[in-house]
Parts: C-alpha cells; sequence; structure tokens
C-alpha cells in the first residue's frame, strides 16, 4: 500500500485539491463499467468473427452437427446475437477497497461451457474465454483518459 501525508501552511487550496484526486482515484466504479462494456462487446465481436481471444478461428462444426443446429451463424453462436453465447454474457462490475473487479461469465451456460472450453473426445475446443489484444488496448486507453479525468479534476 502506498501511503503519504501532507502538512503545510498557506497551501490549504493545494491540499483540498489533492484530497479531491485522492477521493476521484478510490472511486474506479466508472472504469470499471467501461471495462465490462468494452468486454461484452469483444466478446461479441469475437464470436461473430468465430474466434478465440487469440484469433484463432474455431473448429468447423462436426456435419452431423450443422444437420441439427438452427441458423447459419458462426460456431457457438449459430443464431448471431441471439446466441447464447452472445446474449448470456454478463458482467459484474465489484468495488474492493483499492478497486474494482471486473468479472465476464455466462451464468445461463453454466452446465455445458466448460466442454467448450476443453473439448471433449468428440468435440473439439472452442474457448470464447479471453479479451483479444485490441480490446486490451481499448481498455488501456480508456484507463488513460480516465486517468487524466481525475487528475485534472473531471469525475
Amino acid at each position: 500500500m502506498i501511503s503519504f501525508t501532507l502538512k503545510a501552511e498557506g497551501l490549504d487550496e493545494e491540499v483540498e485539491r489533492l484530497e479531491a484526486i485522492a477521493f476521484r482515484v478510490l472511486n474506479m466504479e466508472p472504469i470499471g463499467l467501461q471495462f465490462a462494456e468494452i468486454m461484452a462487446t469483444d466478446n461479441m465481436a469475437a464470436r461473430m468473427e468465430g474466434v478465440d481471444k487469440d484469433g484463432n478461428p474455431f473448429a468447423d462444426l462436426a456435419e452431423s452437427t450443422w444437420r441439427r443446429r438452427q441458423g447459419m451463424g458462426p460456431p457457438l453462436a449459430p443464431m448471431d446475437t441471439a446466441s447464447r453465447i452472445i446474449s448470456g454474457f454478463e458482467t459484474q462490475v465489484l468495488p474492493t477497497w483499492l478497486g474494482v473487479d471486473i468479472i465476464g461469465s455466462w451464468p445461463s451456460m453454466d452446465s455445458f461451457l466448460g466442454y467448450h472450453v476443453t473439448g471433449t473426445t468428440r468435440m473439439p475446443s472452442r474457448d470464447p474465454v479471453g479479451i483479444r489484444p485490441s480490446a486490451w488496448a481499448e481498455m488501456i486507453t480508456a484507463f488513460d483518459a480516465w486517468v487524466d479525468t481525475v487528475v485534472m479534476g473531471g469525475s
């Protein structure tokens, strides 16, 4: 933990400004919400492209699966954006003592998502978990803008 104390006479306005910055830095929920939105957008884009977090294409579906499926979307997203891999993705932004936890999950797919992640003896892995480098870059840009706003006196 980093801690610092400033005691000075004649610098009341400056000390108040530093205290205001400290308060805004402790409230990381705004940047957490931005990150959650970036994660949801990236999940949708990657699933519609049929790729994993590294940009590798998901394995094609077996002919027997193609015959049973409804919709013509990519693997894991046969019904396009209505597919559960997109529509069932949820984010949580949980404030912590010195930050925020951002959790992405598919609660409606808990019973079988693991089979997509690991694959089975009859099904190749199509792991949807993770964030692509372009989304990480977007998060870094958003974080930098948030820090600038916090330091310059915004919210």
